[in-house]
């Protein structure tokens, strides 16, 4: 009788386990307009113009999950770095206690790990997302070429970053997941255009341009509908 209950409490834990814990595959792709892309393409903007990424970053983190009301950052509370040039670092598994009803999580780095000195993991310098001391991590970084930059080599380069109030480039975004998978599309054509690539082709420290562009790069992440 004593084995039975024994028996009968373990599968009682491991099917609360399994309730509790449920994973969620957020992938990312690539896109100008409508057209899905690849690093080192050119795509054509027109019959005469062209433009082409040879770099895409951006570093994701501070993941939270919230299902019937309550809120659950315990198990995805560091920082990921999404590049484009690395097919691996395009799908992270998200996991949560429960199906959680919305997903939120950050882009770019807060101010507490720009100051933390980390600098492992996603975070090491070594990825080539770090500044310094003083100006942090860098969250985005776009390179390319265009025919429609203004610089002499038609080169174009954002690297986005900035933690100091007022001007901080770290933003929020929040989803609600429609299954166990979900895609989010990122569409370059809302942060790179005709206007910018003539007039500021390129934007490399913190201040109220980066901030700006920041703003520009959260309204370009569209979650794909499946």
């Amino acid at each position: 009788m004593i084995k039975y209950y024994i028996l009968l409490l373990l599968f009682w834990i491991e099917s609360i386990s399994y309730a509790q814990f449920q994973s969620v595959k957020i992938d990312f792709k690539l896109f100008y307009a409508e057209q899905e892309m690849h690093l080192n393409e050119k795509t054509e903007l027109d019959s005469t113009n062209w433009i082409a990424f040879s770099k895409v970053k951006f570093y994701i983190g501070n993941f939270r999950s919230y299902s019937n009301g309550y809120s659950d950052s315990s198990h995805m509370n560091g920082y990921y770095l999404i590049d484009f040039s690395d097919s691996s670092s395009l799908t992270i598994n998200f996991e949560s206690i429960s199906t959680p009803d919305s997903i939120c999580f950050l882009i770019g780095t807060d101010s507490l790990t720009n100051v933390s000195g980390l600098f492992d993991g996603a975070l090491d310098p070594l990825n080539g997302m770090y500044w310094a001391w003083n100006s942090g991590y860098i969250n985005i970084k776009i390179e390319g070429s265009s025919s429609l930059s203004s610089s002499l080599d038609k080169k174009f380069e954002f690297h986005v970053g900035g933690y100091a109030s007022p001007y901080t480039t770290s933003k929020e975004l929040c989803f609600n997941p429609n299954s166990n998978e979900v895609a989010f599309k990122l569409d370059l054509s809302k942060v790179i255009n005709a206007d910018l690539l003539e007039h500021s082709p390129s934007i490399t420290i913190p201040g109220k341009n980066a901030m700006m562009y920041s703003d520009s790069f959260k309204s370009a992440i569209f979650q794909i509908e499946q």
